[in-house]
């Protein structure tokens, strides 16, 4: 599987080395459903690596989980703009710690790298750094 994502993900120059990371655990997993029969196990890991996808794609996109959970409530009305504005800026970008050095673990990568490889998939559209600190350049509170 990781050989022939790597050949075609090259030409577009997308890491390969998070590629991997990705897909090693999901093979890992494959293995446990075939040899135990269930997917109680598997469940148990994809259900602590759901915080952090949901990291990543803030990393990627600029949006996370309070985003996405956000607009779905404002769509249905169970909440207005402004209180789906206030849970984005206090809940988007935090950081999944919960489960955070597990996952590592279990995805055999040091957090340092994984630090870095989240850096180095900031969007520089999307993101600007200030300091040590990266900001995004434009916010639901402040377009």
């Amino acid at each position: 599987v990781v050989e022939s994502l790597e050949q075609g993900l090259l030409a577009r120059r997308i890491d390969v080395e998070m590629v991997r990371a990705a897909v090693r655990p999901l093979d890992r997993l494959r293995r446990q459903v075939n040899r135990n029969g269930g997917i109680g196990a598997a469940r148990r890991v994809i259900d602590k690596i759901d915080d952090l996808h949901y990291y990543t794609t803030y990393m990627k996109f600029g949006i996370g989980r309070a985003t996405y959970d956000a607009s779905q409530e404002i769509r249905n009305r169970h909440i207005t703009r402004e209180e789906g504005v206030a849970l984005v800026k206090k809940f988007d970008g935090e950081f999944p710690d919960r489960y955070f050095n597990e996952i590592m673990d279990y995805i055999e990568m040091k957090p340092e790298r994984f630090m870095q490889l989240c850096d180095e998939a900031r969007s520089q559209h999307l993101w600007k750094k200030e300091g040590s600190e990266w900001k995004l350049r434009h916010t639901v509170w402040n377009p």
